[in-house]
């Protein structure tokens, strides 16, 4: 696990100056093993002592701060096998003159940044565009606190936190939408690329990564090149991760992505011990096994196969064991029952990460959305030769030709919005009207991207990758930590530079990495268009939990709180109403906040329902 605290302070203000040596010999005397990576004026950062082997400690010089860590660097051409960073007094000047822009585009990988400047009154925050390490922070007596995992800073003398309803509403609505604010309203998020700037008494939290302006970069149209790029930046990214591991569990599911990453590790230039893992779920449709074991040996490699969850599982009241965090986790829940068996996995191969090809389908562009062919003439107007990109679109959406031609005259040629109407719909499933209503606007996808005047394809990419750059976090007790290769800065940035009709040229999904990808993924993988699901295991375990769930829930908080109705999940949990496609993931939404809800009100915590002080949270 990664783990790190930063203390972060004006050291001109006296007052602050003393709360920060109080806080920092309280945890200090609390955690006696963890390390002092940093200690200067104005900051003090340390790390606890069971870091992972991708999570080094580079210090800049001049003690202008720290990056935790792994990186790489960002010309992919400087890159071999034990590369390692090396930092001069200029780099760390041009870090801090540029709010820690320089480091973003000198260095990428899987980090946290912090950079100290003017004797202690100046700190910048940089959390990387992968968001494979959790920074959260929240704000004391003029004293800056940011965390991995809240549960360190638990022996603080913190006041009680206090719920935000309108956060967990937007949790319950959709688990995956990105918000900075997490279920305590003390308590923020550092969002994929984000940076917090603290200057003197001023406080301001800012997208520094921004794929906005790198979808308007050096846009890769030709379908050739773009073709060459993709395959070269993810074999050195996927190369790039193998460098630091000598054991790897890797994920395989059947279905592409997977099947691209474990094809690039045995081409990579260092090639790590890899065994494969394949969890299936139940159904013919979910059950993947059969297009495993063919890249399994392809590539040669071991493949364990065991089910998703093992006979008689089901949710119980060791999910109350899970540690405290900041925001609810649908995965953390609903990953545990089947945690013993891959963890002893895991143990008996020494395997140091678990693998995944998480983030191929929103990179790539997994969609059924007929929007490659209306950015096709946003971008180069009405003209006659289009129509091959109305046919790719037609295809991959499975639309009809007319509805296609439909959504190009009005979204391309007239330039209509497009959104989802969310203003004047009803409540999702399960959420109160009244505060549904208080939040419809913050849910509205894509207005930043629409305001900076991209496709409407593009901006749907962006919010789709921005769903997965802040979805994982950190499993609590999974072995061997997960690791997610596609999701590296030089991938992530080329795919947004990728015109969307180009992704999906030839009209299917995700067409470009298949084409890219043809001889190092067996054929069947390439040319399949079903893709598994694990909605169906989802069910049965919240069927097979039933007294749980409904105790769980129907004398629950968020009843209590009026953030669901008690009359629309009645029938679900109480009364044994199938639960469909629509309402399930809602539904698993409810019963990790509900979890979450209870751990933070029971045991000597407390949620307050008045508003927190002016000064108890950092302004964006």
């Amino acid at each position: 696990m990664d783990r790190y605290v930063f203390f972060l302070w004006n050291s001109s203000e006296p007052a602050a100056s003393e709360t920060a040596a109080h806080l920092v010999q309280i945890f200090r005397r609390c955690n006696p093993t963890w390390t002092s990576a940093l200690t200067s004026e104005g900051a003090s950062a340390l790390l606890a002592p069971d870091g992972a082997r991708s999570f080094e400690s580079f210090p800049l010089p001049r003690r202008a701060g720290i990056v935790l860590g792994t990186l790489f660097p960002v010309d992919l051409a400087r890159w071999s096998p034990g590369w390692t960073p090396v930092f001069c007094d200029r780099f760390a000047e041009a870090a801090l003159l540029s709010a820690g822009r320089h480091l973003v585009e000198t260095f990428w990988g899987r980090y946290v940044a912090l950079l100290t400047a003017r004797e202690g009154r100046e700190h910048y925050v940089i959390r990387d565009c992968s968001g494979q390490i959790p920074c959260f922070a929240l704000l004391h007596r003029g004293v800056h606190v940011l965390f991995a995992e809240i549960e360190d800073i638990a022996c603080l003398p913190l006041p009680p936190f206090n719920i935000d309803r309108r956060a967990l509403a937007r949790f319950i609505f959709s688990a995956e939408l990105p918000q900075r604010e997490s279920g305590l309203r003390e308590v923020r998020e550092l969002l994929a690329g984000d940076c917090l700037a603290i200057k003197e008494n001023s406080v301001r939290q800012f997208s520094l990564w921004n794929p906005v302006t790198i979808c308007r970069a050096h846009p890769r149209e030709n379908p050739v090149e773009a073709q060459t790029a993709l395959r070269s930046v993810v074999q050195t990214c996927v190369s790039c991760w193998a460098s630091r591991y000598h054991r790897i569990l890797h994920k395989l599911s059947g279905g592409l992505d997977s099947a691209i990453v474990l094809g690039c590790l045995q081409r990579s230039p260092v090639r790590p011990a890899v065994t494969c893992i394949n969890t299936h779920s139940v159904g013919i449709e979910a059950d993947e096994r059969a297009y495993a074991r063919l890249a399994a040996a392809q590539a040669d490699v071991e493949l364990i196969e065991l089910p998703l969850y093992p006979s008689g599982a089901a949710l119980d009241g060791r999910l109350f064991d899970l540690p405290r965090s900041p925001r609810p986790s649908v995965i953390s829940i609903f990953d545990m029952p089947a945690l013993p068996r891959q963890n002893a996995v895991a143990r008996r191969l020494a395997a140091e990460a678990t693998w995944t090809g998480h983030g191929g389908d929103h990179l790539f562009l997994q969609s059924s959305l007929d929007l490659g062919a209306v950015d096709y003439v946003l971008d180069h107007g009405p003209i006659s030769n289009f129509w091959p990109a109305v046919r790719d679109a037609a295809r991959h959406s499975r639309m009809p030709y007319w509805q296609v031609l439909k959504d190009v005259a009005r979204h391309g040629w007239f330039r209509t919005e497009w959104r989802i109407p969310t203003s004047n719909a009803p409540a999702p499933a399960f959420l109160c009207p009244e505060l549904w209503r208080s939040i419809v606007d913050d849910v509205r996808p894509h207005r930043a991207s629409a305001a900076a005047g991209l496709s409407v394809g593009k901006q749907r990419h962006i919010a789709i990758v921005a769903e997965v750059l802040n979805r994982h976090r950190p499993i609590p007790g999974l072995y061997a930590a997960q690791h997610h290769p596609l999701l590296s800065q030089p991938l992530i940035e080329l795919c947004l530079q990728i015109p969307t009709y180009t992704l999906l040229r030839g009209g299917r999904d995700r067409s470009l990495a298949r084409t890219a990808f043809a001889d190092c993924v067996p054929p069947e993988i390439v040319s399949r268009s079903a893709k598994g699901t694990i909605a169906s295991s989802l069910m049965r375990l919240v069927r097979d939990s039933a007294e749980f769930v409904k105790e769980l829930i129907m004398e629950g908080e968020l009843i209590r709180e009026r953030i669901v109705e008690r009359d629309a999940l009645e029938p679900y949990v109480a009364r044994g109403r199938p639960v469909d496609q629509w309402s399930l993931w809602p539904l698993l939404s409810c019963i990790a906040a509900e979890i979450w809800l209870r751990k933070w009100t029971t045991a000597g915590f407390r949620l307050n329902a008045t508003p927190p002080p002016p000064h108890a949270a950092a302004r964006c």
